[in-house]
């Protein structure tokens, strides 16, 4: 089966997969358009689930389907050996596969995905967290708001003076907390900066 085969079976296969979920489980499943590479198309619940279907050539095998669960992202998702991956026969008809889909893939996919949902909506409410605390101890101690290092997800304040650092303040987000707490390591403050930092974690203001 050559490369065009494929993405020509699955620009035909992946629809009918889409149409044949829908009625199995009575939940909308469309397919995305065609895109590069051209031997996977992802089919997609509208709560954002969604299943990768691919068509391989694996030599000297015969070309076969194979199914996979999607999540917001690599740091939601479950660890790869709790992933469940199902293959199929190339000769299957849509609704075959369907059926695979529905009765291997999904009972253990769709509540992963509920879980990863849940998981990402701490993360970001945790990062949006650590964010306004640096907004905040910046202007507590009259510096500049220091940017998200790198995606890392952490913010690190510091100044310099003649002899090095004379202040250092580490922010990173609780992911523990649903999102209500964060990290703080502070040193080398004068007492004024001690003073404005307590202020502000106590939930007082400070001008």
């Amino acid at each position: 089966m050559t490369t065009h085969e494929i993405s020509e079976l699955l620009t035909v296969t992946a629809p009918a997969v889409a149409r044949e979920l829908s009625t199995l489980t009575g939940e909308t499943w469309t397919t995305d358009a065609p895109g590069s590479p051209r031997h996977f198309r992802h089919i997609r619940r509208g709560d954002g689930a969604a299943v990768s279907l691919s068509l391989r050539r694996n030599y000297p095998q015969p070309a076969k389907f194979s199914a996979y669960g999607n999540f917001p992202n690599s740091d939601c998702a479950p660890r790869s050996e709790e992933r469940v991956t199902i293959h199929m026969a190339c000769t299957k008809t849509p609704a075959q596969i369907a059926q695979d889909i529905t009765r291997r893939l999904l009972p253990t996919y769709l509540p992963q995905y509920a879980e990863a949902v849940q998981r990402h909506q701490r993360t970001l409410a945790a990062v949006a967290r650590g964010q306004a605390a640096a907004e905040v101890l910046a202007r507590a101690l009259g510096e500049p708001v220091p940017q998200e290092r790198n995606g890392s997800r952490e913010w690190t304040l510091h100044r310099y003076d003649a002899d090095g650092v004379s202040l250092r303040a580490h922010i990173s987000p609780d992911y523990s907390q649903d999102g209500r707490h964060i990290k703080l390591e502070l040193s080398t403050l004068t007492l004024a900066e001690a003073e404005a930092v307590v202020t502000v974690t106590k939930g007082g203001t400070h001008a």
